[in-house]
């Protein structure tokens, strides 16, 4: 487990063989990807709200999370510090659909009016 991971609510559960060394290989293997909008859509368990979670060692992460972490450089202890979507698919994991931020530019970005705003001001941005 990376140093300092911030520990509340673990839910101790069934052994898991999931592991931060073989995490890549456990988030590729229950997803699709969707050719026409590149994202990485999460096949397994999501919570209530949609978006995608898996437990890596003992600990319930968010899909989004785990790939920020992996891609984005996301420090896991890090609680002020979110994986931000700029597509609106709850279950998108791709990290160049995330960007780091914090609570307050995700209450920005819904005031804005919502996830797709995100993503079409960056490819409007590339062009």
């Amino acid at each position: 487990m990376p140093t300092g991971v911030y520990t509340t609510n673990i839910r101790r559960g069934r052994p898991t063989t999931n592991t931060f060394e073989n995490l890549e290989n456990v988030l590729k293997s229950k997803t699709y990807i969707d050719p026409v909008s590149d994202c990485w859509i999460w096949e397994g368990a999501k919570n209530k709200k949609g978006y995608g979670h898996t437990r890596i060692e003992y600990i319930y992460y968010t899909v989004s999370r785990l790939s920020a972490f992996l891609y984005l450089g996301l420090d896991l202890a890090d609680r002020d510090t979110h994986a931000l979507h700029k597509c609106p698919n709850k279950a998108c994991w791709n990290p160049s659909h995330l960007y780091l931020g914090t609570n307050n530019d995700n209450w920005r970005d819904r005031k804005e009016g919502s996830e797709v705003t995100n993503l079409t001001r960056e490819h409007k941005e590339e062009d």
